[in-house]
């Protein structure tokens, strides 16, 4: 698998190279590419949604003033210096190793972990029971706007690893967002509901997870909700004409072998067929999380930390719960420590190019 490897990212790296205007004129042309589409890369204007999302964004990298006096009035932030005992840093002045560890205290009632699919409904919904939500996201926030939709900068800036994760083994690329909205900034808006035999298997009392409210109307009707804000439908404009080479000889294939054949659930619209989804959808016709359930979080009060990482998640009994975050809070050298407070924990899960559990 490392010859392959090798060789897909050489010929990634040919492909995404770029000059001073933003083409590349040599593999492009050799392939018919057209490249970024002129009509998207001319959308300069934000619209409602982006003016929501951005006005309760704050990217921890660089906090401005206006950061600053948010985190201050909202969350009761406050800065902890306290001296490090490292012997690495023993010979330090007092005021470098203060500096150096400073630790930011911050105060919510909900804080969660990651802005994608999951934790996006999941602000939304506690935001809108009125508690005081801040979703913390590791990535980074572009604006739809300032997309060029090029293949080398997207991957860098929306993809884990810079879209180079893949399995132990090198047999198969994972392509996961990492950036505010996760996996829905990047997928290509295909939305499926959970099968109906998979739910029988997670709730089978008999089976391995013995999860019964995967059966339930509760789960159903939770689904259907998802699918109804962020616009799941199957009509496509244009219908079968819309179809590409590949797609168009799939489907005659399956016809011939009496399949059934029907087109991919969507969180876009029937007239959305730009093909540049999977470097941020600049054209904003695909419903990601970041125009829809961070949109609605925002507007009810949630914060969205930006470039702010958890690393991990301290339990303590004298005050019910307690997060504990690490991020580098601004570009000069050395991190600080950030500490979040809620009241309950409600998911464990793996985290994507991680072997640690993420409570």
């Amino acid at each position: 698998y490392m010859s392959m490897y090798v060789l897909v990212m050489y010929c990634g790296l040919m492909f995404v190279q770029v000059d001073e205007s933003g083409r590349n004129r040599i593999v492009w042309p050799a392939i018919d590419y057209c490249g970024p589409d002129p009509l998207l890369v001319n959308i300069k204007e934000r619209d409602e949604c982006d003016m929501i999302l951005e006005s309760r964004m704050l990217d921890m990298t660089n906090i401005t003033p206006r950061g600053k006096q948010i985190l201050s009035t909202e969350l009761g932030m406050k800065a902890i210096p306290r001296i490090c005992t490292n012997k690495r840093n023993k010979n330090k002045n007092k005021k470098e190793r203060m500096g150096m560890n400073r630790r930011l205290e911050m105060k919510a009632d909900v804080v969660v972990i990651g802005s994608g699919c999951g934790g996006s409904v999941v602000a939304a919904k506690l935001a809108e029971k009125g508690y005081k939500v801040v979703v913390m996201e590791k990535g980074k926030y572009f604006p739809r706007v300032e997309n060029r939709l090029l293949e080398g900068a997207s991957s860098t800036d929306l993809y884990e690893l810079g879209s180079n994760l893949s399995t132990d083994d090198l047999s198969v690329f994972i392509f996961a967002g990492a950036t505010v909205g996760g996996g829905s900034t990047v997928n290509w808006s295909a939305s499926f509901k959970t099968p109906a035999h998979v739910r029988r298997e997670w709730a089978d009392p008999n089976g391995q997870h013995g999860l019964e409210l995967f059966e339930s109307e509760t789960y159903s009707r939770a689904m259907d909700e998802v699918c109804k804000r962020i616009g799941v439908q199957e009509e496509v404009e244009g219908g079968a004409g819309a179809e590409s080479l590949a797609n168009a000889m799939l489907r005659k294939g399956c016809e011939k072998l009496g399949l059934d054949v029907g087109w991919v659930p969507r969180n876009a619209g029937r007239d959305h067929l730009c093909g540049w989804c999977g470097m941020g959808c600049k054209s904003g016709g695909k419903m990601s999380t970041a125009r829809t359930w961070l949109v609605d979080a925002a507007n009810r009060g949630a914060l969205i930390l930006s470039g702010c990482e958890a690393r991990r998640v301290k339990m303590e009994r004298t005050t019910a719960a307690a997060a504990a975050a690490a991020a580098t809070m601004s570009p000069s050298p050395g991190k600080k420590e950030g500490k979040k407070r809620w009241r309950a924990v409600g998911v464990v899960a793996r985290v994507v190019a991680s072997r640690r559990n993420a409570t």
